[in-house]
Protein backbone atom coordinates (compact mmCIF):
# COMPACT_ATOMS: atom_id res chain seq x y z
CA UNK A 1 0.00 0.00 0.00
CA UNK A 2 2.54 2.55 0.63
CA UNK A 3 3.14 5.42 3.68
CA UNK A 4 0.70 7.23 4.48
CA UNK A 5 2.85 10.46 3.79
CA UNK A 6 2.41 9.33 0.33
CA UNK A 7 -1.91 10.16 0.38
CA UNK A 8 -1.19 13.98 -1.02
CA UNK A 9 0.27 12.33 -4.38
CA UNK A 10 -2.20 9.19 -4.34
CA UNK A 11 -5.24 10.72 -6.73
CA UNK A 12 -8.67 10.31 -4.86
CA UNK A 13 -10.75 7.63 -5.41
CA UNK A 14 -14.61 8.29 -5.19
CA UNK A 15 -16.35 4.75 -5.77
CA UNK A 16 -16.76 2.26 -3.15
CA UNK A 17 -14.36 -0.43 -2.66
CA UNK A 18 -15.78 -4.16 -2.36
CA UNK A 19 -12.55 -5.70 -2.56
CA UNK A 20 -12.51 -6.53 1.48
CA UNK A 21 -15.21 -6.72 4.33
CA UNK A 22 -13.20 -4.24 6.25
CA UNK A 23 -14.05 -0.54 5.89
CA UNK A 24 -10.56 1.57 5.26
CA UNK A 25 -9.23 4.93 4.06
CA UNK A 26 -11.10 4.81 1.03
CA UNK A 27 -14.50 5.15 2.18
CA UNK A 28 -14.58 8.42 3.51
CA UNK A 29 -15.88 9.05 7.32
CA UNK A 30 -19.37 10.75 8.06
CA UNK A 31 -17.02 13.37 9.01
CA UNK A 32 -15.53 14.24 6.14
CA UNK A 33 -18.73 14.48 3.75
CA UNK A 34 -19.01 18.32 4.75
CA UNK A 35 -15.26 18.51 3.98
CA UNK A 36 -15.46 16.75 0.66
CA UNK A 37 -18.28 19.15 -0.27
CA UNK A 38 -16.68 22.00 0.41
CA UNK A 39 -13.99 21.22 -1.79
CA UNK A 40 -16.18 19.87 -4.50
CA UNK A 41 -17.77 22.41 -4.75
CA UNK A 42 -15.02 25.59 -4.61
CA UNK A 43 -13.66 23.60 -7.75
CA UNK A 44 -17.08 23.67 -9.52
CA UNK A 45 -17.22 27.74 -8.91
CA UNK A 46 -13.42 27.58 -10.52
CA UNK A 47 -15.10 25.95 -13.32
CA UNK A 48 -17.96 28.88 -13.37
CA UNK A 49 -20.63 25.96 -12.78
CA UNK A 50 -22.51 27.90 -9.61
CA UNK A 51 -25.49 25.52 -9.20
CA UNK A 52 -23.43 22.57 -8.99
CA UNK A 53 -21.49 24.21 -5.99
CA UNK A 54 -24.66 24.84 -4.39
CA UNK A 55 -26.24 21.60 -5.05
CA UNK A 56 -23.25 20.26 -3.89
CA UNK A 57 -22.98 21.83 -0.48
CA UNK A 58 -26.82 21.23 0.38
CA UNK A 59 -26.64 17.39 -0.38
CA UNK A 60 -28.02 15.41 2.72
CA UNK A 61 -25.05 13.83 3.39
CA UNK A 62 -23.43 17.23 3.72
CA UNK A 63 -26.29 17.85 6.68
CA UNK A 64 -25.95 14.59 8.43
CA UNK A 65 -21.63 15.18 8.40
CA UNK A 66 -22.21 18.29 9.56
CA UNK A 67 -24.77 17.23 12.55
CA UNK A 68 -21.78 14.14 13.36
CA UNK A 69 -19.46 16.51 13.70
CA UNK A 70 -21.65 18.82 16.25
CA UNK A 71 -22.23 15.72 17.64
CA UNK A 72 -18.53 14.52 17.79
CA UNK A 73 -16.84 17.79 18.86
CA UNK A 74 -17.39 17.45 22.62
CA UNK A 75 -15.51 14.10 22.42
CA UNK A 76 -12.58 15.01 20.19
CA UNK A 77 -11.97 17.86 22.65
CA UNK A 78 -12.38 16.00 25.87
CA UNK A 79 -9.70 13.46 23.87
CA UNK A 80 -7.82 16.11 22.35
CA UNK A 81 -6.93 17.20 26.19
CA UNK A 82 -6.69 14.21 27.64
CA UNK A 83 -3.33 13.45 25.14
CA UNK A 84 -1.96 17.24 25.98
CA UNK A 85 -2.56 16.29 29.87
CA UNK A 86 -0.95 12.68 29.17
CA UNK A 87 1.67 13.60 26.40
CA UNK A 88 1.80 11.30 23.37
CA UNK A 89 1.64 7.85 23.09
CA UNK A 90 5.83 6.73 22.86
CA UNK A 91 4.81 3.14 21.18
CA UNK A 92 2.35 5.42 18.56
CA UNK A 93 5.78 6.01 16.41
CA UNK A 94 5.99 3.39 13.48
CA UNK A 95 10.09 3.30 13.22
CA UNK A 96 10.31 2.55 17.84
CA UNK A 97 10.21 -1.28 18.03
CA UNK A 98 7.65 -2.23 20.68
CA UNK A 99 8.63 -2.62 24.02
CA UNK A 100 8.77 -6.30 24.36
CA UNK A 101 10.96 -6.49 20.87
CA UNK A 102 13.17 -4.18 22.56
CA UNK A 103 13.83 -5.98 26.15
CA UNK A 104 14.79 -9.07 24.08
CA UNK A 105 17.61 -7.56 22.01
Amino acid sequence: MGSVFDFDRIPDQRQSCNACMMGCYRNASMLMHAAVAATDAARALADGKIGAAVSTLFRRSVAQSLWALIEETPKMRRWARRRKQIGPNPGSVASDPPASESAGA
